[in-house]
Parts: C-alpha cells; structure tokens; sequence
C-alpha cells in the first residue's frame, strides 16, 4: 500500500455500506431511515461490521443531480472518505479497484466486469448500488470525490407490494394509464415493471434530454417506465402530457419533487417518508405510501360521483314529469293534483330515497368505466331527462284522463296523486336496471322506500284524507295505476337503451 491506504479491517464494502449511511439503529433494536439506507445498514450489521469505532466528521449529501453521497470517517488506521451512489457515477470517480484485498488500475477491462455485473444484477430487479473509498481529503466540495477505489456492488431487493400488479390493472381497466417514473437504472425499472404488469419499453432521463419537443410528446403517449430520472424530467413528462390534453395525478416524497407535484392537476405525497416540503405542495397526502390505496380512492371517487348524478338524474325527472303533468292539464282547464299534495310528493320523494342514493355502494362496473371530466347533466343525462320525463308525465295524464271518464275529479286526483308517488320509485328501478345491480343492494334506499309507500297508503286510508282532499282507491283504480306502472317501465327501458346506445352512459 503507498499513501493512499485507508483503513481495510473490516470488509471494505459493508464498511462503505454501513457508515455512508443516513439509517439507524433505534434503542428498541429497529431500523430508522430511507428503506435503501435501512437495507445497507441491516446488511453491515449483520455482517459484523464495528460501526461504533467510526466517527463521521463530514458529509456530502446526496442529490439528484450528483447521483452519489459521500462522508468522510475517523476511527481507523487514518481518516477516510467513503461513498456510495450510481454504479456509473461512482465509476466516473474512481481510478482503482479493490481485488482479493488488493487496490489495481480500474482499467478498461475491470470496468466492463464491473458494467456486466451491474447489469445482470439490475435486470433481475435489484436496485444497484456502487460503494467506493479513499483516503481522507485534503480539499473541500465535489472536488474531493475523486481518485476513489471501487470496492463493491450492492444489489437490494425491494419488491413491489403485494396488490400492485393487481391495482395496476384495476387503472388499466378504468381508462387510467400508469406511468413509472424512477431513479433506479434502466434494467432495475424495466424489470420491476414487467413483474408489475406494466411491460413496455423503457428510456432513460438521458434519452429524454436528447429528444426534440415533438419526439417527447409522442413518447410520453406510449412509453410507460422512465428510468434515471431526475426531478426536472417528472415536470418535463407532466407537462407534455398536460399539452396532450390528459389529467395528470403525480406522486412523490422528496424536496425535489415539489415542483411536479404542485403543477400535477392532483400531487399525491408519501405521508410516511415524505418530505415536509412535498407534503405542503401536494394537494393530498397517501398516510399509508401505498398504491392500491390510490386506486382505491379513485374507486370511492367515482362511487360518489356516480351518487351524486343518480341523485340530480332522480330529482330532475321526476320533477320534469310533474311540471309537464300539471301544465298541459292545466291548459285543458283541470287541476291534476292539489298544492297540498304537491308539497307532499316532492317531501316523502325528494327527501328520504333520493338521500339514501348518495349512500349506494359501488355497482361492479364501475372500475371498467372510461374517466369522466366532472359533468354532472351531459347529453345522456339531457336525453333521459325529455325521454323518462315525457314517458312518466304521458302515463300520468292517461290515469289522471281515465279517473275523469271512469270515476270523479276526486278520484282522479287521488290516482293522479298515487301514481306520481310510485312512479318515483320506477326511476330508481330503472337505474338498478342501467347498473345491473340489485333493487335491494342498498338497505337505506329499500327503507326509505318502504316507509314512503306506506305512509302514502296511510293518506289514502287513514284519518288524513280530509286534509289531503284524497279518497280511498278502489281495486278499478289500483288495476289503472300499476298497469300504467308498467307502461312506464317498459318504455323507460326502450328509451333507456336508446340513449345509451347513443351517447353512452349517464
């Protein structure tokens, strides 16, 4: 050894590993840290490495941009500068290698050994760490990484949890693309997201550097697994693909990523090793650093947003169908349905089902759906609302219309007042029919229902038909409003169909 010794004691990788190390060990014997640190820690440890000789004295920390931490140590022989990073920046940065205890010339030869095993390692998914050492430095900054002996290779498992590939393709279902955007080398991310269910090409940040503004926007639309990426290549795919016209969720957990996740049209930070600084420029935090858990929210998402629009389709056409009803009588010189009566329909209709829709559970199709852009009242919605709604109001005038020929004024605004009632809850029938989901999926909506059947036969027949100028129905009666129940739901799905086969789903 000349001047450049440094101290090889202990295994000279698992020293690197152990002490250009962030990680630690807690008082209750468990690890604290980045889970790459942890890994490497764990690793020294058991290997029996004496970390607790050694004192750092000095830090360079990691960046995107150097691809490389290093610290200097004292404890040894003499001090030394050990570091860890990328296998071709630490490469970048070393003149020798260490073979059976041994520094040689890092020669032509040795670094294409050292590209080959990083390689192979990388492309069975490990995620491939370079460790490096030298003797203390006399200079200070970047200046000092220089000159350094390549002592090791770390390969670190980190696979994927367990319900990723699973979730991926629950987005992939849904009309949601996934896009992987990592720091590992090229073979690590397209093995990793092969195991995932993602597959495709991969291109690293260099490649993404070299291309031109119309290059990168056809890459990004079909290219899924960035590798090599650097914080300013997230902001760069974002919005390339924003000018493409798609919405855009961004994930991330350090001090660099801010920036893609507040320009993201959703920015989702890591809550557990998240950075303060990403967490206050997201718009959500993920408690649990999971990605199923994203897809689930979408999920609930959807599921609301979806209740909400049954609710707006539920009111709208009921109370279109009442509007028509009402004019065109009143045009003819006949008041269909009293003011009190109104009040009630629109009090045991409009409140309790129509609540009970915003707590419907998710129908199964839900996830196999295309993103919508928020519109609440599209075209389907436009549709249904003049096909349902002048389906209901016609079957109404015909019952109001046979009250008047077969019976009295008063029977026909009992029947006309009944059959408003029921054919409420005709809608909800239908829209268990358009999601191909039971009557009875949602017990809030089957009690609610339930109720609001018997107190209108509680008006009907009980000591409240003064007040709401009604009388009892008889079986002729009750034959006219449920045929016309019929009717309406027959007609209902024609139009049903019709305009989903037209414009697609409400």
């Amino acid at each position: 050894m000349d001047d450049r010794s440094v101290d090889l004691s202990a295994s000279p990788a698992m020293l690197a590993a152990g002490l250009c190390n962030n990680a630690h060990l807690s008082a209750d014997g468990s690890f604290m840290g980045d889970s790459t640190e942890i890994a490497l820690l764990a690793g020294a440890v058991k290997a029996g490495v004496p970390l607790i000789d050694y004192t750092r004295t000095e830090e360079i920390p990691f960046s995107s941009e150097r691809r490389m931490m290093s610290v200097v140590v004292g404890g040894g022989d003499s001090p030394m500068l050990l570091a860890k990073g990328a296998p071709e920046r630490i490469m970048e940065v070393s003149t020798r290698v260490l073979e059976a205890g041994d520094e040689v010339p890092l020669d032509d030869e040795r670094r294409r050994r050292i590209e080959a095993a990083t390689t192979d390692l990388a492309s069975q998914g490990y995620r491939v760490l370079a460790l490096a050492m030298g003797p203390a430095p006399t200079g200070d900054g970047e200046a000092i990484e220089a000159n350094l002996t390549f002592v090791g290779l770390a390969g670190i498992s980190d696979p994927p949890r367990e319900g990723v590939e699973d979730s991926i393709q629950a987005c992939r279902d849904a009309g949601i693309r996934v896009v992987m955007i990592t720091g590992d080398a090229k073979p690590t991310a397209a093995a990793i997201a092969a195991e995932v269910g993602l597959g495709g090409d991969a291109m690293s940040g260099r490649e993404l550097d070299a291309l031109s503004n119309e290059e990168l926007s056809e890459v990004v639309g079909r290219i899924n697994v960035f590798a090599r990426a650097e914080p300013r290549h997230k902001v760069l795919i974002l919005e390339a693909l924003q000018q493409a016209g798609q919405v855009v969720v961004m994930t991330g957990d350090g001090v660099n990523d801010a920036p893609a996740l507040k320009a993201a049209d959703v920015g989702i930070a890591m809550g557990i090793r998240g950075t303060e600084v990403a967490r206050d420029a997201a718009d959500m935090v993920l408690l649990d650093d999971s990605f199923p858990t994203i897809v689930a929210a979408v999920e609930e998402g959807r599921r609301i947003f979806a209740n909400i629009k049954k609710f707006v389709n539920y009111l709208l056409i009921g109370n279109f169908a009442e509007v028509l009803v009402i004019l065109i009588a009143e045009a003819f010189g006949y008041l269909p349905v009293t003011a009190v009566q109104i009040l009630w329909i629109n009090l045991i209709t409009d409140s309790g089902p129509a609540v009970a829709l915003g707590v419907d559970p998710a129908h199964s199709g839900l996830m196999h759906e295309p993103p919508q852009r928020g519109r609440l009242i599209g075209r389907s919605m436009l549709a249904l609302l003049a096909g349902i709604g002048s389906v209901k109001a016609a079957v109404i005038l015909c019952t109001f219309a046979s009250g008047l020929v077969l019976f009295d004024l008063k029977t026909a605004q009992t029947m006309t007042f009944t059959a408003f009632v029921v054919q409420e809850y005709l809608r909800l029938a239908i829209i268990r029919y358009q999601e191909r989901t039971s009557l009875f999926v949602n017990r809030w909506l089957t009690v609610s229902v339930s109720a609001s059947l018997l107190l209108q036969l509680g008006i009907l027949y009980g000591p409240a038909q003064e007040w709401f100028g009604v009388t009892a129905l008889g079986l002729g009666p009750w034959g006219i409003i449920l045929a016309g129940l019929v009717i309406a739901f027959g007609l209902a799905i024609v139009v049903t169909n019709m305009v989903v086969a037209r414009f697609g789903r409400p």
